[in-house]
């Protein structure tokens, strides 16, 4: 579902204004969801670990493969927008971060706490100031473990690389 927005809102910035193109928060957006659809399903058919069994029934070990076969989801993803963007990043930047998919693996789901409560505590706001105190200290809970997340990713020795820039047909 997140994906198919992304693409519509893509599309129609695209459509408003063509120069867009060029920007690179847009390139790096359209890379993201077509690793998502292309490159993440193909990553995770080279993880040797079958999928959960869908006849098995309810238990502990149908949650125990269901809950694998997520994280591994969630891993492959990752590695797959990481992997992709890696000529955008590096010809940007002047580096490449090794580390980012793993950090990944726990800061979207942080992130999407945070934009949930950030959105709860705009709309409560609206209503009362008072009702928006509860979801605002989840949102500045999430942001602070966003924060930690980043600075404990960028302290990994050798977790970012530096790179020369690529060509723009790489």
């Amino acid at each position: 579902e997140v994906e198919r927005i992304l693409r519509m809102v893509d599309g129609v910035l695209l459509v408003v204004d063509p120069a867009s193109v060029h920007d690179l928060s847009l390139q790096l957006s359209f890379t993201a969801v077509l690793s998502l659809v292309l490159l993440a399903p193909r990553l995770r058919a080279w993880v040797p670990v079958s999928l959960p069994d869908p006849a098995r029934p309810p238990g502990w070990r149908r949650a125990g493969e269901r809950l694998r076969e997520a994280l591994l989801g969630v891993c492959t993803a990752s590695a797959a927008v990481t992997l992709a963007s890696v000529p955008l990043v590096a010809s940007a930047f002047h580096r490449v971060s090794i580390v980012g998919w793993a950090v990944n693996v726990v800061a979207v789901p942080v992130a999407s706490v945070l934009t949930l409560a950030s959105a709860v505590t705009a709309g409560l706001f609206c209503l009362s100031p008072a009702l928006a105190a509860l979801p605002l200290v989840v949102a500045s809970l999430a942001a602070r473990v966003l924060l930690a997340l980043v600075r404990v990713g960028a302290e990994v020795p050798f977790g970012v690389l530096p790179t020369p820039s690529f060509s723009w047909p790489a």
